[in-house]
């Protein structure tokens, strides 16, 4: 059998890191040629089927994403999630995040009905496999959440988002997780006439991008109106992206709700 040598995982893995930071870096079209040249590194080192190998194939899904290339993202989430099961069968917690990410590309595909079925099968998977309380149970929940509303089922949806920001009220401080969960059970309260329980929610996830946005473009920037949106559907996309956002979406934000 012959030896792997050791360099050329190196490699694998130093491009793997490289196209990860490009995408923390919002760089994401620049991300995706390395992430594939470790994928297919990997491939040929130690098989589909090697968790060193499936990592790389779901950075590639990643960088697809985040550079809104979101067919070839749903494709190669799909080839990550086909392989996975193949080699580890379905009870598994790790599908469950393969299930939440494969999911939000279709949520910002507008295709919000099969985003719904993906995420439910995600969050099954996630109750069927860590305790109740878990922080990652938030992700499917919140996901499910905005799925649901996005669809105009806003009492179903509320439900979720509740669960979500309980779970992620237990994080410290004004985090983008738990900010993001507050907006997505603002737009779900608003929705049902429950204004004054919405507006705290939906002002402060305002205030904090706001506060964001500043620090990367200063004190003159500003939102501007564009008649009754919401926050403006950009904010789902500033709050879901990747660890870095994308602030400046939130020039075009408005200052009204729905």
């Amino acid at each position: 059998m012959p030896v792997i040598p050791v360099s050329h995982e190196k490699v694998a893995s130093t491009l793997n890191h490289i196209s990860s930071l490009y995408q923390n870096m919002g760089r994401h079209e620049e991300a995706i040629p390395y992430a594939i040249e470790a994928h297919e590194m990997r491939l040929e080192i130690f098989g589909p089927g090697h968790l060193n190998t499936i990592a790389a194939h779901s950075n590639t899904a990643r960088a697809y994403s985040g550079a809104d290339r979101l067919e070839e993202a749903a494709e190669t989430y799909r080839d990550v999630l086909a392989i996975f099961r193949e080699e580890y069968g379905n009870e598994n917690f790790y599908i469950a995040g393969i299930l939440q990410s494969y999911g939000n590309v279709f949520l910002r595909m507008g295709d919000y009905s099969r985003a719904e079925t993906i995420i439910r099968e995600s969050l099954e998977h996630s109750e069927r496999l860590l305790p109740a309380d878990h922080i990652r149970q938030s992700y499917p929940l919140k996901g499910l959440a905005d799925a649901l509303r996005k669809q105009g089922r806003f009492e179903e949806a509320l439900s979720y988002a509740e669960r979500a920001y309980a779970l992620r009220s237990e994080l410290p401080g004004d985090n983008v997780s738990l900010i993001g969960a507050r907006f997505t059970l603002g737009i779900c309260l608003w929705n049902l006439n429950r204004q004054d329980e919405a507006e705290s929610h939906l002002n402060d996830a305002l205030a904090f991008f706001k506060a964001r946005a500043r620090s990367v473009f200063g004190s003159d920037c500003r939102t501007t109106g564009a008649g009754n949106s919401v926050i403006s559907s950009l904010l789902i996309n500033v709050v879901e992206r990747t660890a870095h956002l994308h602030y400046f979406y939130l020039i075009k934000l408005s200052e009204k709700y729905d």
